[in-house]
């Protein structure tokens, strides 16, 4: 992309059998102006239309009545027109983008598999973002490129040449789509798993269930659990087992009269000195000293240790 240019397949321009045909594409290169440049949603006739922005350096920005954004490049805009909505490219950016009409867009999509998820993706906009992408930078500024350059030859075929390249451009964007829908979708399944996941410690810490017993009643596995755990909380499952159970051990320190045994036997433990060590091992201390701790304390100078249980969901 060295210069500015425009190009546009016009209307009434012929095709090898010399029959007219309606404007689909109108592409134009932007190299690095001193003022914004707005970019232009005519030039394919009526009906619906789409642009394909992209901005190899610099910065685009988005804005309608609901909002303002900006775009950082290298980044690559996909976004039905809506006269409401301006893009513009701000002074001294680079890039490309290219007007497509439905005709285009149709043959574009095609009937491959995901065509009918790409024709449902193309009703709404979409970013992809190119930061430390050098091969995919490359690659889609060669797709506009030839764009450009057959738009601008006009010869037979040109069509063709062009949706294989408009294919590839709208593949990226799918790709991203999906990942992202993907992630998306994960992240709240993982969310539902875990708020189970609480009340089912709730319900059970008392019992000392293990983490097989929590993954067999989520109808996981203790491996699946510990990776969500870690990944989304920090923490294993053993040990926000651990944390609620110390949680409610010292509560009852603070608060109850019951003994250390009664306490050890409340909390599910098989003996007073199999309570001591886990709780000496979670929070620090023994419960006889933390206890002591407590009253010798002011009510607003608890000892360090309380567990962060509810820090998660």
């Amino acid at each position: 992309m060295s210069k500015s240019a425009k190009y546009t397949n016009e209307p009434g321009q012929s095709g090898p059998s010399g029959a007219a045909k309606p404007v689909q594409f109108h592409a134009e290169l932007v190299r690095g102006g001193l003022q914004n440049r707005v970019v232009g949603s005519g030039g394919t006739g009526a009906g619906p239309r789409w642009l394909l922005v992209y901005v190899s350096s610099g910065t685009l920005e988005l804005s309608g009545p609901a909002e303002r954004r900006e775009i950082p490049g290298p980044a690559l805009l996909w976004q039905p027109v809506d006269p409401a909505v301006r893009i513009s490219f701000f002074a001294g950016s680079v890039g490309a983008h290219l007007l497509i009409g439905e005709l285009g867009l149709s043959a574009a999509v095609g009937s491959k598999p995901e065509a009918a998820e790409m024709r449902l993706m193309a009703d709404r906009p979409h970013v992809l973002p190119l930061d430390g992408q050098g091969a995919v930078n490359t690659n889609i500024t060669q797709a506009f490129n030839v764009i450009l350059a057959e738009i601008a030859a006009a010869q037979p075929g040109m069509e063709t040449i062009i949706e294989a390249q408009l294919r590839f451009l709208l593949v990226l964007i799918w790709r991203h789509v999906s990942m992202t829908s993907d992630r998306i979708a994960r992240g709240a399944a993982q969310t539902v798993l875990l708020r189970r996941f609480r009340q089912l410690v709730e319900a059970h810490f008392r019992q000392r269930w293990k983490v097989a017993d929590y993954a067999r009643d989520l109808g996981t596995t203790a491996d699946r659990l510990h990776a969500i755990c870690r990944n989304t909380l920090g923490s294993s499952p053993l040990q926000l087992i651990h944390d609620r159970t110390i949680y409610e051990a010292q509560s009852l320190l603070d608060r109850s009269n019951m003994t250390i045994d009664q306490i050890a036997d409340s909390l599910g433990f098989n003996s007073a000195a199999q309570f001591n060590k886990f709780f000496s091992t979670n929070a620090g201390m023994p419960p006889g000293r933390y206890r002591k701790l407590l009253r010798d304390s002011a009510a607003d100078a608890k000892p360090q240790g309380m567990a962060g249980f509810t820090d998660w969901p």
